[in-house]
């Protein structure tokens, strides 16, 4: 069904991104209930005992400035606690480069997985030139990704507030200056405090970057600025870089340690800041192929099980409370 959505920009529109800290409050665990059964018929016990169906549904997205953009998303069966994973292409592929096994069998898990088709690639216009307005777009066609996934939010269907993230190479500075802009994105104004306000972001609690790119034409500072910003202690966003030790790109591993270091702030570890390298020359999502024995399909299925799937943060509604 096609959409749209508002630009990020509104927050970058200076080539810079503001250190201002707007902190999301952390939901209470949901209570289950306890459903009394007396009186209830053979066929309504019956259809309550038949499981939610999983379902792979083809999306149209349409961007603010009319770009369509084709999409698959992975419904969950989880309802109200399903995570969310928006896994992103590189240059020159496609949302299918996703058809690999790791997808069915995060879905499997109960994710609620989307893909889609960055502009000027695959059904989107696959093909055509890119130019440097083409990138900054890229950010905003991730803007559009979000908010169908806030629609689903709001019909129940999964857990915004537990999203995240795969970016392969081109695809990893658009997702830093994305992830930096939703942490910086204010609440709704519809309450005394801002605790309070129905926030609008910092939903974006993971960030998997595979061989990342360090930057694209059309985005200038803004994605140093990105890492820089998520390196904030107040932004919870844990990271995962992966990168091949033989990577064909030119000073590839450098790149991927710079971005690590970044958003880190040192060359090690942190609890939420992971850097990993893999005996290959490949790069991107073709290091996913199992063939290649490098346990790249474990570590983001981990990663995201500890950082995305464990969250605790209960559903809230993300409409505004002065909307009629």
């Amino acid at each position: 069904m096609p959409m749209s959505s508002p630009s990020p920009f509104e927050l970058l529109s200076d080539g810079t991104l503001s250190r201002r800290t707007f902190l999301a409050g952390a939901g209470a665990t949901a209570l289950a209930g306890v459903s009394h059964l007396a009186g209830v018929s053979h066929n309504a016990w019956a259809q309550a005992k038949t499981p939610p169906k999983k379902e792979i549904l083809e999306r149209t997205l349409t961007t603010d400035d009319g770009r369509q953009l084709a999409a698959t998303y992975y419904k969950s069966v989880k309802g109200k606690d399903a995570p969310a994973l928006i896994l992103l292409h590189q240059q020159g592929s496609s949302r299918l480069a996703w058809k690999i096994p790791m997808v069915d069998r995060l879905h499997e898990e109960g994710y609620a997985i989307l893909t889609f088709d960055f502009r000027k690639h695959g059904e989107a216009g696959g093909g055509e030139k890119l130019g440097a307005h083409d990138y900054v777009g890229m950010v905003n066609d991730l803007e559009t990704a979000k908010a169908f996934l806030v629609e689903e939010h709001e019909k129940g269907n999964l857990n915004i507030r537990k999203t995240g993230i795969v970016a392969p190479a081109m695809a990893a500075p658009i997702a830093l200056v994305f992830t930096a802009a939703d942490w910086l994105r204010p609440p709704h104004d519809d309450a005394p405090t801002f605790e309070a306000s129905t926030p609008r972001g910092q939903d974006i609690r993971a960030l998997i970057l595979l061989s990342p790119n360090e930057n694209l034409p059309g985005l200038g500072p803004q994605p140093s600025q990105a890492a820089l910003t998520l390196k904030n202690p107040a932004f919870r966003v844990a990271t995962l870089i992966g990168v091949g030790t033989k990577d064909k790109f030119d000073k590839g591993m450098k790149i991927a340690r710079d971005i690590h270091k970044k958003i880190a702030g040192k060359d090690g570890d942190t609890d939420l800041n992971l850097f990993s390298k893999y005996e290959t020359n490949a790069r991107g999502t073709e290091m996913l192929e199992r063939k290649l024995g490098l346990k790249v399909e474990d570590h983001i299925v981990g990663f995201f099980k500890k950082f995305v799937y464990d969250l605790k943060d209960e559903w809230r509604s993300r409409k505004s409370r002065l909307r009629s």
